[in-house]
This record gives structure tokens, C-alpha cells and sequence, in this order.
């Protein structure tokens, strides 16, 4: 589908670069409580993932070591340019969040504000965060998610079309993409939007577990677990289907010998 791709954001949010902080910053106030959730000490290595035009920076303190990433090169020169008055210790990049160009446990805190609802694969970037995180290191999650047990109604749905096309899917549930992960949720709160902006604050366990080279358990994740059993299903049902198999043509060359049999019984009499 052409508008989940990477292509078609950096599209759309280059043409909205001039008139994105119009209306990013009405979420300042829910920026400023994730941030302060995360508690973030000097000499912190900060990673924000889809950064947009640097909008957080206002709310971070100083003394962090902050590196701002994005998809658009637009929005990365914006950042450049909100940092020459904050005065940041700051390197910018244009970055993937699905696929980050970084060493594992390489940063304390990661900000995600306002793009697992953007980003195509929101599972591969909040699995992404949690690789790059050191352990015990911090995510703090402002963004828009159906809440907890709410089904979507029919005009929301419909509604849905236009704005994953323009700008955001407002139909995502967090728990689903939460569930690919070992992050431990720390605090969950709605705080707006009659619940559906969420600031969400994840840490990663203390103990990480052994690297795939090391780990002799490594198989045995929830995914190859669930393929594991449904493969096994399918081969009980192969052998079920064989028995059967079996057995109707060993009946059917049974009758088809009786059938030929008794002709010949009484052509022999």
C-alpha cells in the first residue's frame, strides 16, 4: 500500500514542515509530562525517534547528550535551526526508526511523541527503541491509541481513510505492539481526547537477555512458539487426513474384490 511507506511520509510531512509547529505545538503541555516522567539526568544519552522539528528539545534539560532523528531531511534542517537558540549538546540525523542505525544499548532514553501512530511498522520501531536501550533505561510514549478494550465505531473507521492518508492512523492499539517487546510498562495515563492521547512511559528489565549467539533458548520466542504449535497442528491434521486416506482405499479395493469375486463364484459353479 503506497501510504505505508516511508516514501509517502517523508512526502507528506516535507509539505507540512512550514506550518508543523502551528499545530505541534498544541501538545506541548503532554510533551512536558513525558519528559518529565523520564527524569532525565546530565550526561544521559537521549535518542528521539521521528522528532519532527525538534518540538521536545524545548522541554529537555539541559546537560543531556541528545541525538534527534527523523525521516525528512526538511524537518532535521528545522531542528539544526530550533537548537542555535537552545543550545544543546545535539547531533541530528535522518534516520529510519524502524531500522536504526545504532549500536544495541547504546542510549538511556528514548521519546517517542507522536509516531507509533505515523510510522508504517510500529512494532518494528518501539522493537527498535528497545534494542538500542541500555538496561533499566527509559521510553517515554505521547501519542494517539484507541483505548484499552474500545473498539473503533463505523464513522470512526471511515474517518480513518482520510486521515492515515493526510497525516495519522487514529485507530492503533498500543497493547497489540507492546506485546512484541520485553518492555515493562512503568505508567499509562489519558490525557485528552477523552482518553485517547496517551502518555505512556516503558523501561527496559535490568537483566537483558543473552544475544542470539550465546542464548541456547533463543528459539523459544512467543512468535516461533505460535508458528511451532500452528505447523504442528497442520501436521496432525496432514496425518489425520492420510489415515483417512488410508482406510477409504483399503475399503474400496476390499468391496472392489468382493464385487469381481462373486461373478467368478458363480461361473465356477
Amino acid at each position: 500500500m503506497i501510504f505505508r511507506t516511508n516514501a509517502w511520509n517523508r512526502f507528506r510531512y516535507t509539505l507540512y514542515t512550514p506550518v508543523y509547529d502551528a499545530i505541534g505545538r498544541w501538545f506541548a503541555p503532554y510533551r512536558r509530562q513525558s519528559i518529565d516522567q523520564l527524569a532525565i539526568q546530565p550526561g544521559e544519552r537521549v535518542l528521539l525517534i521521528g522528532a519532527g522539528t525538534g518540538l521536545d528539545l524545548e522541554h529537555i534539560p539541559k546537560g543531556a547528550d541528545i541525538l534527534a532523528t527523523d525521516l525528512t531531511p526538511l524537518m532535521v534542517q528545522q531542528i539544526k535551526v530550533r537548537n542555535r537558540l537552545l543550545g544543546h549538546q545535539l547531533e541530528v540525523r535522518v534516520m529510519d526508526g524502524q531500522n536504526l542505525d545504532l549500536d544495541a544499548q547504546s542510549v538511556d532514553v528514548v521519546i517517542l511523541h507522536l509516531i507509533l501512530a505515523v510510522i508504517p511498522d510500529p512494532v518494528a520501531c518501539l522493537r527498535e527503541a528497545e534494542r538500542v536501550l541500555k538496561p533499566g533505561g527509559r521510553i517515554g510514549i505521547m501519542d494517539k491509541f484507541l483505548p484499552p478494550g474500545e473498539q473503533a465505531p463505523m464513522w470512526r473507521r471511515w474517518t480513518n481513510i482520510f486521515t492515515f492518508i493526510l497525516a495519522t492512523d487514529i485507530n492503533r492499539r498500543f497493547e497489540p505492539i507492546l506485546d512484541h517487546t520485553g518492555l515493562e510498562l512503568v505508567s499509562d495515563e489519558q490525557v485528552a481526547w477523552r482518553g485517547n492521547l496517551r502518555v505512556i512511559q516503558l523501561r527496559a528489565p535490568l537483566s537483558t537477555p543473552l544475544n542470539d549467539q550465546t542464548n541456547p533458548f533463543r528459539i523459544f520466542t512467543r512468535d516461533n512458539l505460535r508458528d511451532t504449535a500452528l505447523f504442528l497442528n497442520y501436521l496432525a491434521m496432514a496425518m489425520l487426513f492420510r489415515n483417512a486416506l488410508s482406510r477409504l482405499v483399503l475399503s474400496s479395493v476390499g468391496l472392489f474384490r468382493r464385487l469381481i469375486e462373486v461373478p467368478l463364484m458363480k461361473s465356477g459353479t
